[in-house]
C-alpha cells in the first residue's frame, strides 16, 4: 500500500435527509458519525484486532479520537490539529479549506441537543 493509500481519508454522506457521515479510511470498514459517538472503545479494539500494520492502526485510531475529541468538544480544533501533525503536506490547501468546513458542519450537527436521535 503506497503512502498517499495510507493516509487516505473519504468522508461518504449517506443522505441528505439524516446529515450523517461515513468516514471511509481504507484498509478499515467505513464508520459512521453516530457509532464514534456511541461506541468509541469497541471502535479503537477492533481497529488494533483487525488491522495488523502498526503504523496504519496508530492512524485509523488518532483519526477517530480526534474526530470524536471534536465531536465531544464541539470545535474543529482537535482533528485540524490531527491534520496539521499527520498529512497538512499530502492535501491541497483548497481542499483542507473544504474539508474543515465540512468536517465542521457534521460536528454542529452531532452536537445539535434538537437533531433526531440516532
Amino acid at each position: 500500500m503506497s503512502q498517499k493509500q495510507k493516509a487516505q481519508v473519504i468522508l461518504v454522506n449517506k443522505s441528505l435527509s439524516d446529515n450523517s457521515i461515513q468516514i471511509v479510511m481504507p484498509p478499515f470498514r467505513p464508520i459512521s458519525m453516530y457509532e464514534i459517538e456511541d461506541d468509541y472503545d469497541n471502535i479503537v479494539e477492533e481497529i488494533k484486532k483487525d488491522i495488523h500494520d502498526t503504523d496504519m492502526s496508530k492512524h485509523i485510531v488518532g483519526f477517530v479520537t480526534a474526530f470524536k475529541d471534536s465531536i465531544e468538544s464541539n470545535d474543529i480544533l482537535p482533528i485540524a490539529d490531527y491534520f496539521m501533525q499527520h498529512g497538512s503536506g499530502q492535501v491541497d490547501a483548497s481542499e483542507m479549506v473544504r474539508m474543515f468546513d465540512l468536517l465542521g458542519d457534521f460536528i454542529d450537527t452531532a452536537a445539535d441537543k434538537n437533531r433526531l436521535m440516532h
